[in-house]
């Protein structure tokens, strides 16, 4: 029609719409390209750019798969308690000596290898195989934290507990006959009256 005005060929929309239906089709399957398509490559490279383009997105679609996966598998245990000594609890110990005692829901599966550590102030303290409790020795008096893991034979931690916070007190080492004085002076003031100033030299 002499009247109408032609419409200009956009070779970019062709380009796109024809990439579109490569990736809808068959691979046997080609459609027909467009005869105006400039400098766009001939078939057979574009149907190579379409398998290209089609092996990204699936290698993007399972790569999304693999980083939405969880990184470790479920807890085999429900509860992981240390049972003593009790949080926040103060201990009178001259040795230093604390016992810890852990209880498991369900209880440790030795036969899968499970076995129990402890982290006393950020330091592992390793249980013998099937052991539930360890007498920790020497601990220094003041505050401490421990922590009870629950780990397989490559030491991967499977379960852990809530931290444990507790107080030790030991006789002071400066001044280990305090307690042997005060006895003393009770005694004297007891049978004798008050006691002279100076009487006894600390």
């Amino acid at each position: 029609d002499a009247g109408s005005h032609a419409v200009p060929h956009d070779p970019t929309s062709l380009r796109v719409r024809y990439v579109l239906q490569l990736l809808s089709k068959p691979r046997c399957d080609t459609p027909q390209a467009p005869t105006d398509w400039g400098l766009w490559p001939r078939p057979p490279l574009r149907l190579l750019i379409g398998r290209i383009l089609l092996g990204v997105l699936v290698g993007l679609a399972g790569q999304h798969r693999v980083l939405s996966a969880p990184a470790t598998p479920p807890s085999p245990y429900l509860r992981v308690t240390i049972a003593e000594p009790l949080h926040q609890t103060t201990l009178r110990d001259n040795g230093g000596d604390v016992t810890v005692r852990v209880e498991l829901t369900p209880p440790l599966q030795i036969a899968q290898r499970h076995c129990l550590k402890l982290l006393v102030d950020g330091r592992s303290k390793p249980l013998g195989d099937g052991e539930l409790s360890l007498v920790l020795k020497n601990i220094d008096r003041g505050t401490h934290e421990i922590v009870a893991l629950v780990v397989n034979a490559q030491e991967v931690e499977l379960a852990r507990s809530a931290p444990v916070t507790f107080y030790l007190h030991r006789r002071s080492l400066l001044h280990p006959n305090q307690k042997a004085k005060r006895a003393k002076k009770a005694d004297y003031a007891t049978w004798i009256g008050p006691i002279p100033a100076g009487y006894f030299v600390e």
